[in-house]
C-alpha cells in the first residue's frame, strides 16, 4: 500500500541521497560524459570517458585535450 503522500519511502529532491544517486549514476554511466567549453578546453568527464580513453580516474580533466580523449 503507498502512503498517504505517494513517497514510498523516497528521500524528498534535492536530497543528498539523490544527490548522491545522480553522481553515482553520471560517473558509471554506460556511455561516456564531457562537458567542454567552446574553445575545447575540458571542464569535466566521467568515470566511464576516463577508463575507455585509458586515462586514469586520478588525472585531472585539466591536464587532457579533447585530441588526447579522442
Amino acid at each position: 500500500m503507498m502512503p498517504p503522500d505517494g513517497s514510498l519511502g523516497q528521500s524528498p529532491p534535492g536530497s543528498l541521497s539523490n544527490q548522491d544517486d545522480a553522481r553515482a549514476f553520471y560517473e558509471n554511466a554506460p556511455c561516456g560524459f564531457l562537458t567542454l567549453q567552446r574553445d575545447g578546453t575540458i571542464l569535466g568527464a566521467n568515470r566511464t570517458l576516463f577508463e575507455w580513453a585509458g586515462q586514469g580516474i586520478e588525472t585531472s580533466p585539466a591536464d587532457l585535450s579533447l585530441r588526447d580523449i579522442l
